[in-house]
């Protein structure tokens, strides 16, 4: 069994991802071939069947959170490939707005919100025709000011969906900004600006301003300022893996095996680091439907009356983090071939 790790060996990996970063950082892959685009589609396709195949046969897992089994309850397929399309999209447009901010700092603290928000409609509205309403409303909470059933409830879902949704799409890509080695003074400050302007409207609409306590009370203090730090710094962290990572295995043509061997044993290496960040994000303790259990048990274990302690828990967070690390990357070394960014 794959015990939870010391501070200690969480130190050390934290050390390892730092110098693995500087590492992949003063690699330069140099402008892609004209063959890698097609290479990018490629793996962006390979991605998404593998997406809908190995997720038809996960679902039927009985160990499968049930949170999880319910969203591809109706069109499971189109759900998967659905969700797979979103897994690059979180992967390839944070390191393309970076990029667009690095090239136009001030184009992009125009644009960058306005941006955020087309996705999030988009995104929105793909889920609402493929998963359960409840599925949304468990994540975003039963509309309070407008009727469930009316359009004004639809428009609140809308409000709180793109503000969770913005809110981690702003958060990776602030992460992915630094990782493309151009200046961070004079006119990156605007689009910071706007970009935390973002970060703290989604928090007041998240959380602040919730309409279910789904989200804020599987939060350290229930949404305070520590909770606000850790979540923070773990999509910081993760936007700022996934760019240098895509960077590295975009270079998988060249023959660069090194850059590749490293950027692996860095997502690999960034899961004990993010597992202590889950912790010092996350409630300790929740007295809920006749229980006592963490927000991590909540999150990991297959149902409510079978809640695991951490050293069943913490290879179900491995292999959660590797798979979204892995699926994430995937979005931005397919948008780094195809866009060709430098």
């Amino acid at each position: 069994m794959l015990a939870p790790p010391s501070i200690a060996f969480v130190l050390i990996c934290a050390c390892l991802v730092a110098g693995l970063v500087a590492y992949l950082f003063s690699r330069d892959s140099g402008a892609p071939l004209a063959s890698e685009r097609l290479y990018g589609g490629a793996v962006a396709t390979v991605f998404l069947m593998a997406i809908v195949i190995g997720g038809h046969v996960a679902l039927k897992r009985p160990d499968v959170p049930y949170n999880i089994r319910e969203l591809a309850e109706r069109y499971a397929f189109v759900a998967l490939f659905a969700l797979g399309l979103i897994l690059l999209v979180a992967g390839g447009l944070p390191v393309l707005l970076a990029s667009f901010w690095a090239r136009k700092p001030r184009v992009f603290a125009v644009w960058f919100l306005p941006l955020v928000v087309i996705v999030g409609t988009t995104v929105f509205f793909v889920l609402w025709y493929i998963v359960p309403l409840d599925s949304i409303d468990d994540i975003v909470g039963s509309p309070v000011i407008g009727n469930r059933a009316q359009i004004s409830g639809t428009l609140e879902r809308w409000v709180r969906f793109v503000a969770l949704f913005g809110g981690v799409l702003t958060a990776l890509t602030i992460g992915a900004r630094p990782t493309l080695g151009r200046s961070l003074s004079g006119p990156f400050l605007p689009g910071l600006a706007t970009a935390v302007f973002g970060l703290v409207g989604s928090w007041m609409v998240v959380i602040r301003f919730a309409a279910t306590d789904n989200i804020f009370e599987l939060l350290h203090g229930m949404g305070d300022v520590t909770s606000a730090v850790g979540l923070g710094t773990y999509l910081l962290l993760f936007g700022m893996l996934v760019a240098v990572a895509g960077r590295a295995l975009s270079g998988l043509m060249r023959g660069r095996a090194m850059a590749t061997l490293a950027a692996l044993l860095l997502l690999a290496l960034a899961v004990p680091v993010l597992w202590q960040l889950m912790l010092f994000t996350t409630n300790p303790r929740l007295d809920k439907y006749g229980k006592v259990f963490s927000a991590r048990q909540f999150l990991f274990s297959p149902g409510r009356d079978n809640y695991l302690p951490d050293r069943q828990l913490y290879p179900r967070f491995v292999l959660l983090q590797l798979g979204l690390l892995v699926a994430v990357t995937t979005g931005a070394t397919a948008t780094t071939q195809i866009a060709r960014l430098k």
